[in-house]
């Protein structure tokens, strides 16, 4: 008899072991599958700026993370031509003052885009020098 009573409490303890021990199991199969769907997720260009115009103009500051970046543009030049300058200026900097390189410089109607990757994380503004057209400039980041 005492064979049978420990035998069944052996088998009490291994029911409640797995039945304590089934949820949790499951609940992180559960948290890994949610995870791994998340990394699944394609990226996909997400705008981060976006500024429209004729002349000259500047847009708010603007931040990029780490990861891909890119500067897209749209410019339909007058009917003599025209021209497009567009900086991509870290925050607190004035090309005026220190100077800067254009990141697109164009002089007829071109649509087009330019890598930002050489940028590292920070905040930025656009600065936009437009003569005798209209234009669009958009940054985007591909997250």
């Amino acid at each position: 008899m005492k064979k049978i009573y420990a035998w069944g409490w052996t088998l009490i303890a291994s029911v409640a072991l797995t039945a304590c021990g089934g949820p949790a199991a499951s609940t992180t199969n559960g948290e890994n599958t949610e995870t791994a769907a998340a990394e699944e997720t394609p990226k996909q260009w997400t705008e981060v700026a976006r500024l429209t115009g004729s002349g000259d103009k500047k847009s708010d500051v603007f931040t990029l993370g780490k990861g891909k970046s890119r500067l897209r543009y749209d410019f339909k030049a007058g009917q003599f031509g025209g021209m497009l300058g567009v900086y991509v200026v870290e925050e607190g900097v004035d090309i005026m003052r220190s100077g800067g390189i254009p990141e697109v410089m164009v002089n007829e109607s071109e649509e087009g885009e330019s890598s930002l990757s050489h940028l590292s994380a920070g905040n930025y503004y656009l600065n936009v020098m437009g003569v005798n057209g209209k234009w669009t400039v958009i940054v985007e980041e591909f997250k």
